[in-house]
């Protein structure tokens, strides 16, 4: 389990710009987090499409907890493909829960696909290359 306040440790997201509220779980393969639905509101458009920004910070904390003690000092969306929005976001409803894989990569990138859910509804899956900036 990782907390919001842990969370900043890792990331440069700080306010409104960090959207996970937490990790509840993760291997050398995987992800799991979760963060409100209400997320995207300060873009003051609630298209579920924008969620990526969410899975792209979930596969950045899994890149600094798994860069063999490298220290990252940032991470990039370096492609986003072949997303699909499924189900509308319900910015009023349930936490969302996020989940990416890893496909592969190295020290420089990372290659994950990703899900966004709200309770039994998917509302986005894709990939995400992932840039990754060492010290």
């Amino acid at each position: 389990m990782m907390t919001r306040t842990e969370l900043q440790q890792l990331l440069p997201h700080r306010d409104a710009a960090l959207w996970l509220d937490g990790i509840d779980g993760h291997d050398a393969n995987s992800i799991r987090g979760y963060c409100q639905p209400d997320c995207v509101q300060h873009l003051h458009v609630a298209q579920t499409g924008w969620l990526f920004e969410a899975a792209a910070q979930l596969c950045a904390v899994h890149g600094a907890l798994y860069a063999n003690d490298e220290t990252i000092m940032s991470a990039h969306i370096g492609k986003l493909s072949a997303m699909q929005v499924h189900h509308p976001l319900n910015t009023s409803g349930a936490i969302l829960l996020l989940q990416a894989s890893l496909l592969g990569g190295g020290s420089a990138s990372a290659l994950y696909t990703f899900t966004v859910q709200q309770q039994e509804n998917l509302l986005l899956d894709g990939q995400l290359l992932v840039v990754l900036h060492h010290a």
